[in-house]
């Protein structure tokens, strides 16, 4: 007899580290109908995707992480970026890949000064993703080529993460 509460116990336990409410156990006379009618939720329940949001505190923005990112990313913000000429802040997010190596940018955003941005536009790469205040928001997506092996699963999952100008507009809010 003990040797069946220590395995229910067991189970109940292995049930509660992966987060699913166990049946109850059935009882002994008619609560052993019961027992066996209560719901349990499916194995393949998927739950909900929670929408990640970053919030840049200095260049003055909030990001909805795109779904492709996961987890996946590493930020830098930096003020007087000098690989930005004229750009007050620049926001990268990064892939840290498994291969190691330095991450490459999945997306910069660098904020300009209008006047700036307009000095600037001819020589900088990007799309203007909003404007509010005086400020121009500059979407720089990915290098066309993926700084890694084809066919690898960091390449492959580069080329999932990558997103356009167009989705950053829809996934930007300023403040």
């Amino acid at each position: 007899m003990s040797e069946i509460r220590l395995a229910a116990a067991a189970a109940l336990a292995l049930l509660a580290a992966c987060g699913q409410r166990p049946a109850p156990a059935a009882a002994s006379g008619s609560d052993s109908a019961a027992a066996a009618a209560a719901p349990v939720p499916a194995a393949d329940t998927v739950a909900p995707v929670e929408q990640l949001r970053f919030s840049s505190i200095i260049a003055g923005f909030e990001l909805e992480v795109p779904q492709s990112w996961g987890r996946r990313y590493t930020v830098s913000e930096r003020s007087e970026p000098t690989d930005y000429p004229r750009a007050t802040h620049v926001v990268e997010f990064m892939y840290p890949p498994d291969e190691g190596g330095v991450p490459p940018t999945l997306l910069a955003i660098a904020v300009y000064r209008a006047a700036d941005w307009n000095a600037a536009r001819g020589s900088s790469a990007g799309e203007v993703v909003a404007q509010k205040d005086g400020r121009v928001y500059v979407a720089v997506p990915a290098a066309r080529d993926a700084p890694f092996a084809k066919g690898s699963p960091d390449a492959e999952r580069f080329e999932a993460a990558r997103v356009t100008a167009d989705q950053v507009k829809r996934a930007i809010s300023l403040r």
